[in-house]
């Protein structure tokens, strides 16, 4: 199977020069814990919750007037659409990625695959509601 046929094809982004409140922001309002870093619709980096927690607490970056790209992880680990999900989920490991970006081949953002999504459902999902928050 391929990442294609798993991958969530409608990714919140943010750009480089986006400050780390509204990153934050937009996290939260999306429940998402990874924004791709996007100029256009080619990836120059990833940025994760951690990256907002972590490194930016450690860098003193002040969160109204930083940039995502002074903390974002960067080159950007991505997948392809028309990877196997087996090399995506050994990529993901070898970097100790929850999500991945998936690229075409014109190296734009198409997708985000997780671990779970590579994974395939389980037994649980079909019977347990899930959690509002």
């Amino acid at each position: 199977m391929q990442v294609k046929n798993v991958m969530k094809r409608s990714v919140e982004v943010v750009a480089p020069d986006t400050l780390l409140h509204e990153a934050a922001r937009k996290m939260s309002v999306h429940n998402v814990s990874v924004l791709p870093v996007c100029e256009g619709r080619r990836i120059v980096g990833l940025l994760t919750a951690r990256d907002l927690t972590v490194r930016a607490t450690a860098e003193g970056c002040d969160p109204r007037t930083s940039q995502v790209r002074e903390v974002m992880m960067f080159p950007a680990i991505c997948g392809r659409e028309g990877q196997n999900v087996n090399e995506a989920a050994d990529l993901m490991q070898k970097w100790q990625l929850n999500r991945l970006p998936v690229l075409n081949r014109q190296k734009h953002l198409v997708g985000i695959v997780s671990l779970r999504d590579l994974q395939g459902p389980s037994p649980r999902d079909n019977h347990q509601p899930k959690p509002k928050r």
